[in-house]
Order: C-alpha cells, then structure tokens, then sequence
C-alpha cells in the first residue's frame, strides 16, 4: 500500500461514532468469554447477500464444490453465519483443521466489516485463540462485531465461533484497512468488477454501526 495514499480522507468510514470503540468493553469481554453463548434466533436476523457477482470464493462461494458455502445475516450490530464444516477439511480424524478455523473467522470479520463499515477491506493481521477442538459435520454458529476504529484507514474486528452447545471453541481479533471504492481504484489493489460492485452495494439501505451510507 502507498503511505501517501493511506493518509487519504477518503479512507475514513465515515461512522457516527468516529475512532472510539463501537462496542462497549463489558460487551467485548462478553463477547470473549461468556458461556453458554446467547442463543440466536435466525429467524429474527436479515440475510445479507454478497455485494459482487463472484460465486467460487472458497469461504462463501455457493458454486464452490469444495468451499464452506457460508450465507450470512445480520440485526445492524453483529454478523452471523451457520454452518458445518465437511469432513474433507478435518485435520487429525474429525477435528476441524485450525486453518479452516482460521478462514471462517476472518471470512465473517470481512463481512462485517463490509456490511456494518461499509468499506473495502484487506486483512493487515489476525490473531486467533483455539480454545476448544471443533468437529466436522456439525453446526457451529461463527460472529462478528466491529471492536474499534483506530484511525480514519484501519479498523478492529473480533469474530468468535459457538459450537451447538453455546460454548465458545475459537476467538480472533483482525486488524483491516479500510478502503473507499475511490482508493482502491487508485491503489490498484482491488479488481475494477468488485470495486464497481461495491459502489452499487453503497446505494442500497446501510445496516452500519453508525447508520446512513458513505
């Protein structure tokens, strides 16, 4: 990334709630370590549909044989998606591989930080604690919420996944910079199809932390 244009305006997420935490602290404790996790209801919760046209992404692709296929919703404040993990991507006998883990974690992250910011990310760094073997083949429940902006081109995201029982199996906080469709055209980064995919998402109804589109 050019540090030149990193110190664009044109990077700020243009939230109401401007480079402070947009979740409180007792929640993000909450978030962490409270269990049994709360319970869900799907049913209460907007799906929200993929802003670009690319159905093969190996996390969320529907026509990916051998991807995740995670859909996702949301109430405005957390994103959530369902779903098991196929026996394929095991690591030792049926315990889900850690890099897959790892994918469904920052996969939800970058939906919520394209849903609730409402900008183009790129994961800087991730950060994941394993805290409890998760198994193939059954229905875990993967979360993410916007912790805090740092700056007007980089946020903090948290994810955290549940298995059926309501406990907690793995955490991650992720570091992401944030792009307007403007800068990543500049930068070159971003293919143009996504970018202008984007920019159509923009015009639609925001679920963002701080409301009101960009």
């Amino acid at each position: 990334m050019n540090p030149a244009a990193a110190e664009s305006p044109e990077f700020a997420p243009n939230l109401s709630l401007p480079l402070r935490s947009a979740v409180s602290v007792d929640r993000n404790q909450r978030f962490f370590h409270e269990e049994p996790a709360e319970a869900l209801d799907r049913a209460r919760l907007r799906r929200i549909e993929n802003f670009d046209s690319d159905r093969g992404c190996f996390a969320c692709g529907p026509d990916n044989p051998v991807g995740l296929r995670m859909s996702f919703y949301t109430d405005g404040t957390v994103v959530v998606s369902w779903l098991k993990i196929p026996a394929p991507l095991c690591g030792w006998r049926s315990v889900a591989h850690g890099g897959i883990v790892t994918t469904v974690l920052d996969e939800v992250m970058s939906w919520t930080a394209h849903h609730l910011i409402r900008r183009l990310i790129l994961t800087k760094s991730i950060r994941v604690d394993f805290k409890r073997p998760l198994y193939t083949e059954r229905e875990i429940r993967a979360e993410g919420i916007v912790r805090q902006l740092n700056n007007d081109r980089e946020g903090v995201l948290c994810a955290r996944i549940v298995d059926d029982r309501g406990r907690i199996c793995a955490t991650a906080e992720g570091t992401f910079a944030l792009l307007t469709p403007k800068v990543a055209r500049r930068l070159g980064i971003i293919e143009e199809s996504i970018v202008a995919n984007f920019e159509r998402f923009l015009q639609e109804p925001s679920d963002s932390v701080g409301g009101g589109n960009p």
